[in-house]
């Protein structure tokens, strides 16, 4: 049979764990609680994403992340390629501009592109770039994510941490 004594020292060695693991779930509560869906696909695509400084040179000139706002911007699929100053404008106004080299894409990817814009028109602009440096790139303000392939998960991730529903011409 237990001694009192072993009695309170298990007791109080449970009360102990259970402050603790009541300390961490508090803990976890705060940091998950403060996620959102942002936060959540930007951490998805951290590692695919190309931070520019605002007002330089951009890496791909073909798409450029920031620069002076002279157009107004586009939104929608575009059949013919987007010119620099709607790329600007675009991004400046918080729409995600998707473009791919024409005959580097699978049909069913630009199906896949397509689809992706069409689903939010108000904060994406899709056109073909036969200037690109990459087969797709991604942009918006001060941010470029060139990709091989169109990537339907890190595009969807990119456009929930970067793009904003804007007013846009189509």
């Amino acid at each position: 049979m237990a001694s009192t004594g072993d009695l309170r020292e298990s007791l109080r060695w449970f009360l102990l764990a259970l402050a603790g693991v009541t300390v961490l779930a508090v803990i976890a509560g705060y940091l998950f609680g403060r996620a959102t869906p942002e936060r959540a696909a930007g951490t998805l695509i951290d590692d695919f994403v190309v931070t520019e400084p605002v007002g330089e040179p951009p890496g791909d000139a073909a798409a450029p992340t920031s620069g002076e706002v002279t157009a107004a911007p586009g939104c929608g699929v575009r059949e013919e390629p987007l010119a620099p100053a709607v790329q600007v404008a675009s991004l400046d106004a918080g729409i995600v501009v998707i473009q791919y080299r024409p005959g580097e894409l699978e049909s069913e990817q630009e199906v896949v592109l397509t689809r992706m814009v069409e689903a939010s028109p108000e904060s994406a602009v899709l056109a073909p770039n036969p200037d690109l440096g990459s087969p797709v790139a991604v942009t918006a303000w001060g941010r470029r994510m060139p990709l091989a392939e169109a990537n339907e998960q890190l595009i969807s991730a990119f456009l929930t941490a970067h793009g904003r529903s804007a007013a846009c011409t189509s």
